[in-house]
């Protein structure tokens, strides 16, 4: 009895191995796609005009946006598998720390949590192509 106490508090001091906290981890998800058109019909994360990332176990999305373009990318999100888009509150990393649904320049945007099954930037206005974006998704 006197060791399973000791190794009950050893464990409480010292902490669960990490590998024995790991069930049901998710790995980092990262994607890039060069946009060249408006096209993204429909649920599709992977287009001419978007790209994306199926949000199962991941809660935060980081987009980064590079390149030489002009024009606009939305933030959408959708919680029924992609038939119906709605806006999504993204955070710039720089300068205000106003919640924006679109950007128009270069710069990198996180999200808080999200909620739902999708998650994609959109080509929405390509008045210059290409941007090159790199979306990725963490837990």
């Amino acid at each position: 009895m006197r060791r399973i106490l000791i190794l009950i508090s050893l464990l409480v001091a010292f902490g669960i191995p990490a590998s024995a906290q790991s069930i049901g981890s998710v790995s980092p998800y990262t994607a890039t796609a060069s946009l060249t058109a408006t096209t993204c019909v429909g649920a599709s994360i992977s287009a001419a005009g978007c790209i994306g990332v199926n949000l199962g176990g991941y809660k935060f999305v980081a987009v980064q946006l590079t390149g030489t373009w002009t024009g606009t990318v939305t933030f959408e999100v959708s919680v029924d598998g992609g038939t119906t888009w709605v806006t999504q509150n993204m955070m710039p990393s720089t300068g205000t720390q106003t919640a924006v649904t679109t950007a128009t320049a270069n710069g990198v945007w996180y999200s808080t949590q999200l909620v739902g099954t999708q998650f994609r930037a959109r080509f929405s206005t390509a008045t210059t192509p290409p941007v090159v974006v790199t979306v990725r998704a963490t837990m």
